[in-house]
């Protein structure tokens, strides 16, 4: 953070409205809102003042099929630990399960 006391505030930029929004943020409990002031709080960092520019961004895990892939969950830092990301086991289908589906698809082919 670039809080004006922060150590990884190289640059000696101070604004006391993004460290009002930041301190709120640390210790607001509903998440929409603490996601709320962290956006506000990027707005006046990175559009509004500028004091550090961005030289990418960062893709997370936004696209993936929850009924295939669990461990992944939404949080404010899109941080997700690999060793809790597991590919969700399905049951095989059995000869007969391919048989019925087999004659149910050729059936309605037909019709």
């Amino acid at each position: 953070m670039f809080t004006s006391n922060s150590g990884n505030n190289r640059t000696g930029w101070r604004n006391r409205r993004y460290d009002e929004l930041i301190h709120q943020a640390n210790r607001q409990l509903d998440l929409k809102r603490r996601a709320e002031l962290f956006r506000q709080a990027e707005t006046v960092l990175v559009a509004e003042e500028a004091p550090v520019a961005p030289i990418y961004f960062y893709a997370g895990f936004n696209y993936f099929d929850p009924r295939k892939i669990t461990g992944i969950y939404q949080n404010i830092l899109d941080e997700h630990p690999m060793q809790y990301i597991r590919k969700v086991k399905t049951q095989p289908i059995s000869r007969i399960q391919y048989s019925v589906f087999s004659i149910q698809s050729r059936r309605a082919a037909n019709n």
